[in-house]
């Protein structure tokens, strides 16, 4: 590994996840209300966290003793597509930052990998693309990635090399840049010449890693990368909700200058996955039958979690989705905590009257046709917290001004900022203790896992009308490359999965 001062590294960050279907459009202020930093502005030497993946990338670069020049570094929570002038200004503003701060050995990114704006449904390639020109053939050029993204070629031309996190709850974020600084250090020292093989596995899922058979997978995706000539491993689950030619689940593997290995690699983990399609996820259960169990006697202590996957502000739906909690209130289910609830109005009502007031208000129902019908309750407002955040990693995320209302024996934790739920601030900002609740309703899919699968009796993923339904149609895509799974039973035909897409150096 080279080591010293004389070693610059250029890091920023332009993170979006684009659910072409959303309601919701993904304008500046989206990015301005949950992350905004400007070039310059993170302290290299300070104590102070920095946003994950740049926290990992800043650590690496410490280690190493190289200097680290710090670019625009902004983010959204996922919604519709970014208008067109709003990513171009995020664009060429990463893009001058860059250019002020040549010359640079290393251009490391931070992108989602799913960004669409309105006449671009390749951001992340457009900026590597315009990267690469920039700064030329011999500078190493890297990114870390959300693994919910579309592997394009723009992206794998004009990149060293791309690392996306393999877990998912994504508990990596951290390992996975530092791991592509290295990556891209062992490049600089003349140690590694990563040449990428591609898999097109030609289906659509979710692959949860936290349960098998996706436990497993990981594993053997780490024993892959243990082996001499195998640099690093990834599996590119895809975003469902994107309509691009790029969309769907591919294995991505960086030999060391070693094609056959590469590729072999790639067909194995992605054949291998194929088989494994459609046991990726925990199964999905009706509100009828999960308001059916919490009505029933139950045992054991702790909290039962339902996911209102289909309402998760994480995959760009409103949030405000009521048909679950309405099925909860109509069957009488009591000790339920939910959040968090997306409604501004519902908000700033609570905060007009007061904390300890009484009086109805509609709740939710608002955002989307996916939402639902209001709910109409006679609530106390129980707390009020302005600019509340969750923490994550030591990094503040925006909740906004933030209201416990209760209605009987239902709490909603009601913002004015759209997010999901990650960690337990999402109650305990408010006075909840979510271990003590009965029932809690998060708006996630996921990334709630980590946090309270400790004290929870059970957790349900459950199916509801929202936003994000998970409803094989491929009416819906104008852009999709086919075949693919589930839309097409047989995609590969009746020859086994074996194709490697591209094997490039």
């Amino acid at each position: 590994m080279v080591r010293g001062r004389k070693i610059r590294v250029f890091s920023g960050a332009i993170s979006a996840e684009t659910n072409v279907f959303s309601p919701i459009t993904t304008d500046m202020a989206s990015f301005e209300s949950h992350l905004f930093v400007r070039a310059g502005t993170l302290d290299f030497d300070g104590e102070a966290a920095w946003p994950l993946p740049l926290e990992g990338f800043r650590q690496s670069c410490r280690r190493n003793g190289w200097q680290m020049v710090q670019g625009l570094c902004v983010g959204a929570e996922p919604a519709g597509p970014v208008p067109q002038d709003v990513y171009e200004r995020l664009r060429d503003g990463l893009l001058a930052d860059l250019a002020a701060a040549l010359p640079v050995n290393i251009v490391a990114l931070c992108l989602h990998g799913a960004m669409i704006a309105s006449d671009c449904d390749d951001c992340e390639g457009d900026i590597l693309r315009r990267v690469r020109a920039m700064v030329g053939p011999d500078v190493l050029v890297g990114a870390v990635l959300d693994p919910h993204a579309h592997l394009s070629d723009a992206m794998i031309d004009n990149a060293t090399a791309l690392v996306f996190f393999k877990e998912y709850p994504h508990t990596d974020v951290r390992e996975s840049a530092v791991e592509l600084i290295e990556l891209l250090g062992a490049c600089l020292a003349g140690k590694a010449r990563p040449q990428a093989s591609v898999f097109d596995c030609r289906m659509i899922a979710f692959y949860f890693t936290d349960s098998e058979p996706m436990l497993g997978f990981v594993k053997a995706m780490r024993r892959w990368e243990a082996r001499p000539g195998i640099l690093s491993v990834s599996l590119v689950h895809g975003f469902p909700w994107g309509d691009t030619p790029a969309m769907g689940t591919k294995m991505l593997v960086y030999s060391d200058a070693q094609p056959e290995l590469g590729a072999r690699c790639a067909r194995e983990l992605g054949s291998a996955l194929f088989e494994l399609r459609g046991r990726t996820m925990p199964e999905l259960s009706s509100i009828a039958a999960v308001v059916s169990e919490l009505t029933a006697a139950r045992t054991g202590t702790g909290p039962v979690v339902l996911a209102d996957v289909a309402d998760n502000p994480g995959g760009g739906a409103p949030g405000d989705a009521t048909f679950l909690m309405r099925a909860l209130i109509e069957r009488g289910v009591e000790g339920v905590a939910c959040g968090p609830f997306w409604d501004p109005l519902a908000v700033r009502n609570a905060f007009a009257l007061g904390e300890g007031a009484r009086g109805f208000m509609r709740i939710g129902g608002k955002g989307s046709p996916f939402s639902g019908v209001p709910l109409d309750l006679d609530v106390t407002v129980e707390r009020l917290v302005p600019a509340a955040h969750q923490v994550i990693d030591g990094w503040a995320w925006p909740m906004g001004d933030t209201a416990l209302l209760r209605a009987g024996g239902t709490a909603f934790v009601v913002t004015t900022e759209r997010l999901q739920c990650i960690n337990t601030d999402i109650f305990t900002v408010v006075g909840l203790a979510p271990e003590r609740q009965d029932v809690i309703v998060v708006k996630s899919a996921q990334h709630f896992v980590a946090a309270y699968a400790p004290f929870a009796v059970a957790i349900r993923y459950v199916d509801s009308p929202g936003a994000l339904f998970l409803g094989a149609d491929p009416d819906r895509y104008r852009h999709l490359t086919r075949p693919k799974w589930p839309f097409d039973e047989q995609p590969f035909g009746a020859a086994p999965a074996g194709d490697v897409l591209r094997s490039t150096i």
